[in-house]
């Protein structure tokens, strides 16, 4: 029944950008609201981090409720959304959603988040590093297919983009609250100091997450993946990911540096 009212949506006649009931159907498909939940208990671990890397954990009662609203999942949820319609098209939307649709989509969404969780665990991240670095000196198939889907969607330099953003913005929050005393062109100097750092870990995540999540496909299940990644549709849907998200990522990297000089000021009074 799913797939027939699917196929009703994408059936309804639309303008270049996805219509409502289309992109509801496309952020359905995808599990947006799972993975903004993910993302969410992600920000959650790191506002916990560096309050007490930052504030000897005493943020209290304001951090604590500031910091649950900067990482609200509907608000990612929403940004997401944004970035999927402006990013694509009908037909695009089509691809995706025809791609997504089947037993097969639906299955490697739930493997690719089921995978980001464990990754969050250090003893399975060792694991899994150990793996990637036996595979490296011995490639097999599932090796070539990861490094195909990560070329397919400059997954390495969006990854890399991304972080470097996140830590300028996280920067300017501090530089803005009073806490660090540094230009914006000094912030991006430090920042852009550390990018070969973030590249090689970047790529070593990439391929330890990527081998986690397809480990139970089959072959041929990988290669149908990969091939949709290269795709039109595929690049499409990836590039609009990354802006919803890197905008995330910007923004709350950004609002938990102005928490931070801003408890740090309260705690001096």
């Amino acid at each position: 029944m799913r797939a027939i009212v699917i196929a009703l949506c994408l059936a309804l006649t639309g303008t270049a950008a996805l219509a409502d009931a289309r992109l509801t159907v496309l952020m359905d498909l995808l599990k947006i609201s799972e993975t903004a939940r993910i993302v969410r208990d992600e920000g959650l671990a790191e506002a916990a981090r560096l309050e007490t890397e930052y504030l000897d954990g005493r943020g209290g009662e304001f951090w604590a409720g500031q910091v649950d609203r900067l990482f609200a999942a509907e608000a990612i949820v929403e940004t997401v959304r944004a970035a999927l319609e402006d990013g694509l098209d009908v037909r695009e939307g089509e691809a995706v959603a025809a791609f997504f649709a089947s037993e097969r989509g639906e299955r490697i969404v739930t493997l690719e988040n089921a995978a980001r969780i464990a990754m969050n665990d250090p003893a399975i991240e060792a694991a899994m590093a150990g793996e990637v670095a036996t595979l490296k000196t011995d490639p097999d198939r599932l090796f070539v297919q990861v490094e195909r889907m990560i070329a397919a969607g400059d997954l390495t330099e969006r990854n890399v983009a991304a972080t470097l953003g996140a830590s300028y913005q996280f920067m300017s929050g501090l530089a803005e609250g009073g806490l660090l005393e540094m230009d914006e062109d000094a912030i991006a100097r430090q920042v852009w100091d550390d990018e070969a750092r973030v590249r090689a870990a970047a790529r070593d995540w990439l391929h330890c997450y990527l081998t986690l999540a397809y480990t139970t496909l089959s072959p041929e299940e990988v290669d149908a993946y990969v091939d949709f990644a290269e795709s039109d549709a595929g690049r499409a849907l990836n590039a609009a990911l990354f802006q919803g998200y890197g905008k995330v990522y910007a923004d709350t990297s950004y609002g938990l540096g102005r928490l931070i000089a801003l408890g740090a000021s309260a705690s001096d009074l």
